[in-house]
């Protein structure tokens, strides 16, 4: 995911409930973070990975 994505989210009062990062628990492509937004609903963004192009 793109930080500027990320700080446009944080500049909007969202907080994240769990960093951005690949989450092997679900899937070994699956990268996704948790966000809070200001009236406390959680939000989930997701995007599939191709592992064999991340360093």
């Amino acid at each position: 995911m793109k930080k500027k994505k990320d700080d446009a989210f944080y500049a909007q009062g969202i907080t994240d409930a769990g960093q951005p990062k690949l989450r092997a628990e679900y899937h070994e492509s699956y990268y996704a973070t948790f966000l809070i937004n200001p009236s406390e609903k959680r939000i989930k963004r997701e995007n599939r990975v191709n592992i064999n192009t991340q360093k």
